[in-house]
């Protein structure tokens, strides 16, 4: 049996060897909107159902890049305490990905291909 030690792997193999362990995976399409409008739709695939009673559901932003401070979604959801989750289905997979780039904040990637969003309340 061979050991594996994170601080000894690099951040890609890290990465597939947790997305591996884990499958099926359910991936969260994200949508969230700022205090001031702007919409934010994105991808998540560390994302699980965590409760029915209550109805609790658990995703993780990465980190953006330093020079990019807080993700869109996450800035969003602290300021305004609300978004909504989508699962997405293997045909949207495509469409999806689009979304997961990292850019920098505000920029309106999902609003070229999707309709626009809007707060709940």
């Amino acid at each position: 049996m061979r050991d594996l030690l994170p601080e000894e792997m690099d951040g890609l193999s890290k990465y597939k060897l947790l997305i591996g362990g884990v499958a099926p995976r359910p991936i969260a399409f994200v949508s969230s909107v700022s205090l001031d409008d702007k919409s934010n739709l994105a991808p998540f695939s560390y994302f699980n159902v965590l409760s029915h009673d209550p109805p609790t559901v658990m995703f993780s932003v990465n980190r953006a890049p330093p020079a990019f401070g807080p993700k869109d979604t996450a800035r969003n959801i602290l300021e305004t305490k609300e978004f909504t989750v989508n699962i997405i289905s293997e045909w949207f997979v495509d469409e999806a990905n689009y979304t997961s780039v990292d850019a920098p904040p505000g920029l309106p990637r999902a609003m070229r291909r999707f309709s626009t969003l809007s707060r709940t309340s």
